[in-house]
């Protein structure tokens, strides 16, 4: 088999795994009444927004985190200057 003759069929098993892909999709897709597409998109809008959520959530929290170990590193350090007797 020539370089060619291969490369033309590749290109034909790939064209046809697409136009698989695609017609499934495509039947899937169309065969849903409206009622189940708002569905699928309230389920799509509603995992997105969870993780969208989650990962500020999760910025947030280190941010406090970071905050609080240098409030308490603060608080911890003993006083210096004129003043600072402990008794």
């Amino acid at each position: 088999m020539s370089q060619h003759q291969q490369s033309i069929e590749t290109i034909g098993v790939t064209v046809g795994k697409v136009a698989s892909v695609g017609g499934g999709a495509a039947g899937l897709l169309f065969g849903l009444t409206a009622n189940e597409v708002a569905a699928l998109a309230g389920i799509v809008i509603g995992v997105l927004g969870l993780l969208v959520q989650w990962h500020y959530n999760r910025q947030r929290n280190r941010r406090e985190v970071a905050e609080h170990e240098a409030r308490m590193a603060r608080w911890r350090k003993p006083p210096s200057g004129p003043g600072s007797s402990s008794s």
